[in-house]
């Protein structure tokens, strides 16, 4: 079921009346994904845009050697797709749940037509693309500049600002990640992203709390930054 408070928190439809938002869920389908199953792949006819209910969402590019290079991931209330709606070309990556997730999807020609009745989705389309695109390009600029101990210790800060718990010394932070996703994140080898957590955890950045928790300090973390 589609319920329209919980599509009002999607920053698209945001502020849209109640009547508008009717006529939104009427151009949504609801699909029920389980872990590992693909929502869309790389290089497939970009014909819907999509917006997560439930669960999580792990968008990624194929490199030519075949490791997963990690766009990001995507939590409820976020749209994801949307690049499709605007220039009509096939899905640049792959996008995979992560955690059993709940999908709501609307056909591009819906959206499109949706649009011309609604022109403030338009921009906010765009700014949605805006914000996903600048994050890609300050990641870019972290693997061109940074070391992997000062791009996972910045990764583990903005985590523990998203979704964190503060704490005395800095962050508790529930990383529900696999080894093979966070090195996908940092561009790095698994063993690589293993060896650099450890430093962490050895100088204090870093400490296993109870039910697989991190124990982020803010003090200790802050040398690694501009490794």
């Amino acid at each position: 079921m589609i319920d329209t408070a919980f599509l009002s928190r999607f920053r698209l439809f945001a502020g849209l009346p109640p009547d508008r938002l009717s006529q939104v869920v009427d151009l949504l389908a609801e699909r029920h994904y389980d872990r590992g199953e693909l929502v869309f792949q790389q290089g497939e006819p970009g014909r819907a845009v999509h917006f997560l209910r439930e669960g999580r969402i792990k968008v990624y590019r194929l490199e030519a050697d075949g490791r997963e290079s990690i766009v990001r991931f995507f939590e409820p209330g976020e749209a994801f797709g949307l690049v499709v709606m605007l220039d009509g070309q096939p899905y640049p990556s792959t996008a995979e749940a992560v955690a059993p997730s709940r999908v709501w999807s609307m056909q591009v020609e819906d959206f499109r037509r949706l649009q011309q009745e609604l022109p403030s989705l338009f921009g906010q389309a765009l700014g949605v693309v805006a914000s996903n695109l600048r994050a890609a390009q300050n990641r870019a600029h972290d693997l061109a500049v940074h070391g992997v101990h000062a791009r996972l210790s910045r990764f583990l800060l903005e985590e523990a600002r998203r979704r964190g718990r503060p704490s005395p010394d800095g962050w508790t932070l529930d990383l529900d990640l696999s080894r093979e996703d966070l090195a996908g994140l940092l561009g790095s080898a698994r063993e690589t992203v293993s060896r650099a957590l450890a430093d962490l955890r050895r100088t204090g950045a870093v400490q296993e709390g109870p039910g697989g928790t991190l124990l982020l300090s803010n003090r200790h973390l802050e040398p690694w930054l501009e490794d």
